[in-house]
């Protein structure tokens, strides 16, 4: 399945991320797990990975459209697969061919599996929009950050504003999987093309 999806993410201090859960009722956790694989020279505005959540697993493609005022625009593919495809996939890759049958995205290499981010979840309505406040934890990193995904940018902008009323000045947060491909790509192992 292929959508557009339009997302306000803000980098968060932890300090900032204990205000934003301090602020918030009927909250919701989900671990998830993000399996991210890659070719080399794969361009940051591309990703593929498999998320793991519960028992779902979930083959996403997304190709970054725009990224302005901390509003990312990206198209997204979607499918189904199941835990047996996630081992295979981390074991031995993931070939062009099942990108294609699977997403109907062309990849131009197999895509290497290059390790897994793992994001513990809150989600909750503040200032009527539904927010995913996320605690990502990657490769000995911690790191936080505020998401909301809505259609109307004027919604995103005025919630921007009122977080930063709440919070302080947040930044711009770069994607999750741009953030774990720098941090991997100062580590020996990878320079040295042994990541898994």
């Amino acid at each position: 399945m292929k959508l557009i999806e339009q997302e306000l993410k803000l980098q968060l201090t932890k300090t900032q991320y204990l205000t934003l859960l301090a602020k918030a009722q009927n909250v919701k956790y989900k671990m998830q797990h993000n399996h991210y694989f890659y070719y080399d020279g794969m361009p940051m505005d591309r990703m593929l990975r498999i998320r793991h959540v519960g028992e779902t697993y979930q083959l996403t493609y997304k190709l970054r459209k725009s990224n302005a005022n901390g509003v990312m625009v990206a198209q997204e593919y979607n499918a189904a697969v199941d835990k047996e495809f996630l081992t295979q996939a981390i074991n031995d890759g993931i070939g062009i061919q099942a990108v294609l049958d699977l997403l109907n995205v062309q990849m131009s290499s197999p895509l290497r599996y290059i390790g897994c981010l793992s994001t513990m979840r809150a989600t909750f309505t503040l200032f009527d929009c539904a927010i995913e406040l996320d605690l990502n934890e990657y490769l000995g990193e911690v790191d936080f950050e505020v998401e909301c995904e809505n259609d109307d940018l004027a919604v995103l902008a005025a919630l921007r504003t009122q977080l930063e009323k709440l919070c302080g000045k947040l930044p711009d947060a770069l994607p999750k999987v741009q953030r774990f491909v720098t941090k991997l790509a100062s580590t020996p192992a990878f320079c040295n093309g042994e990541a898994k």
